[in-house]
């Protein structure tokens, strides 16, 4: 039988309550498998499954798979964000490494990973850094509201179209006014030209639906007329 085999058979086996000891050993089944395969990033998501149902995730080798995984795929695709936001606020030095490192330069158009990284750089008092990528967070977003393309709109694949694109274009704008505020003392200009900027993007459908009651609040915090 072979480590990844093993792996999978033990994972089959494994109930949270009557045999919690088999979780931990199908992980070090996958791991040893990983580590003989080492550019076979299918084995090192079948490792990080299993990081991921352990309570809490152990570090060292949910990081070091996400790392692998960045690695050998070498796409912005093939990050998951619900790892990372899991991750995030354990703020490990490996864990910010990996992230800044593997994860930060294969980011184009996910905007749901640049706020990851605003957030782990705001928490770690990094005032530009989280500035910026709350910046890039909103461009991605705001790109996605007229591209077609998978990637563009990756941060709302899940849900869909238009719509979801829109509101989370809304969500990001919020994100970068509330970075801005807290670590900019001159916020509320650049805030302002973000708020504006979306709101030329909402045609009729969108001032009806969800998002624009939002981006109104948004405007008249700032003191910005918008229509």
């Amino acid at each position: 039988m072979t480590w990844s085999n093993l792996g999978s058979a033990l994972w089959a086996l494994h109930n949270s309550t009557t045999t919690p000891s088999l979780l931990p050993q199908a992980l070090k089944a996958y791991q040893k498998a990983a580590s003989l395969a080492h550019s076979n990033w299918r084995l090192w998501e079948n490792v990080l499954t299993l990081c991921l149902n352990s309570n809490p995730p152990p570090l060292q080798p949910t990081t070091h798979a996400l790392t692998r995984i960045s690695q050998i795929r070498a796409h912005e695709s093939a990050i998951p964000a619900p790892a990372l936001a899991l991750l995030i606020p354990r703020q490990d030095k490996h864990l910010v490494a990996m992230l800044e490192s593997h994860v930060v330069p294969l980011i184009t158009s996910r905007a749901d990973l640049w706020s990851l990284v605003a957030r782990s750089r705001a928490l770690r008092g990094e005032a530009g850094g989280a500035v910026k990528a709350a910046e890039g967070a909103w461009r991605a977003a705001f790109a996605a509201l007229s591209s077609d393309s998978a990637s563009a709109s990756a941060c709302a694949s899940e849900e869909g179209g238009g719509d979801e694109r829109w509101e989370d274009a809304v969500k990001r704008t919020g994100l970068l006014v509330e970075t801005l505020r807290s670590w900019q003392p001159d916020w509320k200009g650049r805030a302002a030209s973000a708020v504006k900027a979306l709101a030329r993007k909402a045609d009729d459908e969108r001032k009806g639906g969800r998002g624009w009651d939002e981006l109104v609040r948004l405007a008249d915090e700032l003191d910005v007329a918008i229509s």
